[in-house]
């Protein structure tokens, strides 16, 4: 499969003397319930023949221009780049949530394809795929502004598949529950990139 999936965990090491755990509840800590899945993610991308690129360092405008840097020098091939997050409102809610750049028909695309792998579990009472504008997500917008303004083999798609605080998602912060919550991403990322 001639693609590529970016795999940029949300939080970690922002500068050299700055850890972002992002969120915690317990014990629990995203960067780390980011991993888990991401694990399983990279596994089962790499059976399928999907190239796997890690972008964990630095600020958002740095993996950003690292995911741009890679989208140009690989021009004839179709990456999308996902930025990996759990929920964690709270109260929490009981659904999984997926966001793209409200410009980009790619995006949307590539979201919808991967919360479509979701439905019917009977963890989630539904799946949600946003747009994400400015004046009402301002955080996720930010986040994918740089991958609408890229290379055009290049798409962004925010990951929340879970709430940490949920009780029905509990599972998915065990390592076979994130094995699940990876391989359901996974075959959604292969489907979309697998597209005539």
């Amino acid at each position: 499969m001639n693609s590529i999936v970016i795999l940029n965990r949300g939080h970690g090491q922002k500068t050299p003397d700055r850890f972002d755990p992002g969120a915690t509840y317990g014990t629990l800590r995203e960067v780390d319930l980011v991993d888990l899945y991401f694990e399983a993610m990279q596994a089962d991308l790499g059976t399928a023949g999907v190239k796997v690129r890690l972008v964990y360092a630095g600020s958002y405008r740095k993996r950003n221009a690292r995911a741009k840097f890679i989208a140009a020098k690989n021009s004839d091939m179709r990456i999308v780049h996902c930025y990996g997050h759990v929920n964690s409102n709270n109260p929490p809610g009981q659904y999984g949530a997926y966001f793209y750049h409200p410009k980009s028909r790619l995006g949307k695309l590539a979201a919808e394809t991967i919360a479509a792998e979701f439905e019917g579990w009977p963890e989630f009472d539904r799946v949600r795929v946003f747009s994400a504008d400015y004046n009402k997500w301002r955080n996720p917008y930010n986040v994918l502004r740089e991958s609408y303004d890229a290379p055009p083999n290049l798409c962004g798609v925010l990951l929340e598949p879970y709430f940490i605080q949920h009780p029905k998602h509990l599972e998915f912060t065990t390592s076979d529950g994130a094995r699940r919550v990876g391989s359901a991403i996974a075959a959604g990322l292969i489907r979309f990139l697998d597209r005539p």
